[in-house]
């Protein structure tokens, strides 16, 4: 008996790909595209995401939350993952916030409405920390957006100095 085994082509390969092999492959791949795209956006705060990413164990901080949060790693992340946000979010094929962020400097304005549902299906971990401890995250997230909004429309901090987040549709529990 002899078995005859076809070598398999790099397409057939892609398609084999199971589970964790395919996170893998398009978490790289993803990681790689927003680099790209923060570089051309002059956002890329050249810190080493991975690095990061290792220290950050999104489902166990490490001692009491709110001292986490304040840890210059754990405030990269929140930043990265904000701007990320903001930059690609997007609803039936629109980009959501790089709309939103438009509309504001084009009317003059100060305020940025992010929907709390929107953040919590791309970032549950940081949703959370924003209903948890709004003091703590939103001065993040408002630095983020200045900087978002500045890149996208130069010398916009002439008009504002700064941007505020606000967050609509938090859920609260009595």
């Amino acid at each position: 008996i002899f078995f005859f085994f076809k070598q398999k082509t790099a397409y057939e390969m892609l398609r084999s790909l199971v589970g964790s092999e395919m996170c893998i492959r398009d978490r790289a791949l993803r990681r790689d595209r927003q680099r790209e795209q923060f570089q051309e956006l002059g956002l890329d705060d050249g810190e080493d995401e991975q690095d990061d990413e290792k220290y950050l164990d999104l489902e166990e901080a490490r001692g009491k939350l709110p001292m986490w949060i304040k840890e210059p790693r754990t405030i990269r992340w929140i930043r990265r993952h904000f701007r990320r946000f903001l930059i690609n979010f997007a609803d039936n094929g629109k980009l959501v916030y790089e709309n939103r962020i438009n509309e504001m400097c084009a009317a003059n304005k100060q305020s940025l409405e992010i929907t709390f549902i929107h953040i919590s299906k791309v970032n549950p971990t940081l949703a959370v920390w924003i209903a948890d401890f709004p003091a703590l995250t939103i001065p993040y997230l408002n630095t983020v957006a200045n900087e978002v909004a500045n890149q996208y429309f130069p010398g916009y901090e002439n008009i504002h100095s700064e941007i505020y987040v606000k967050i609509r549709d938090l859920p609260i529990e009595d």
